[in-house]
C-alpha cells in the first residue's frame, strides 16, 4: 500500500488520545513512544495533506470534471488503492501525468520523497535549551 501507513495513522490517533487526556507522554500498551516518532508521524500527515490538496488543485486546473470525483481520484492514487470513478481515462495527458506522479509519491511515501530533496547536509553537535510554549 501507499499513502499514510497504518502505523503512522495509529500513532497519530494514540497521540490525539493522550493529548485529550492532558498527557504529553505518549504511552501505549505499557510502552512510551518517542516524541520524535510522534513528530515525524504528524509531519508525514501534514505533508500528505499538503500534497493531496496540491495535486488536486493542479488537476482541477487541467481537467473539467466534478470536484468530488477528481479529489477521489487523487486520494485513491495517493493511497495506491486502485479504485476509480471512471474519470482517469478521460483526463488530459497532463492530468494523467499528475495522477502518475501522485501514485509514485504515495507509494514511496511523502516523507521519503521530501527527504530525498531536503537531506540534512551538516549535523549540529549542540542543542538549544528547551522552551515550553503555552498553546491554550
Amino acid at each position: 500500500g501507499g499513502g499514510i501507513k497504518t502505523t503512522t495513522f495509529a500513532l497519530i490517533l494514540i497521540s490525539f488520545w493522550n493529548i485529550i487526556k492532558s498527557s504529553f507522554r505518549f504511552d501505549f500498551l505499557k510502552k512510551t513512544i518517542d516524541s520524535q516518532s510522534v513528530f515525524i508521524a504528524f509531519a508525514t500527515l501534514f505533508i500528505a495533506i499538503f500534497l493531496i490538496f496540491g495535486f488536486s488543485f493542479f488537476l482541477f486546473l487541467t481537467d473539467v470534471a466534478p470536484i468530488d470525483k477528481l479529489l477521489f481520484e487523487v486520494v485513491s492514487a495517493f493511497g495506491t488503492v486502485g479504485l476509480s470513478l471512471g474519470v482517469t481515462p478521460n483526463l488530459s495527458s497532463i492530468g494523467k501525468l499528475i495522477i502518475m506522479i501522485t501514485m509514485f509519491i504515495g507509494r514511496i511515501g511523502p516523507f521519503v520523497f521530501l527527504y530525498a530533496f531536503f537531506q540534512r547536509r551538516n549535523v549540529k553537535h549542540y542543542s538549544y535549551p528547551v522552551e515550553k510554549v503555552s498553546i491554550v
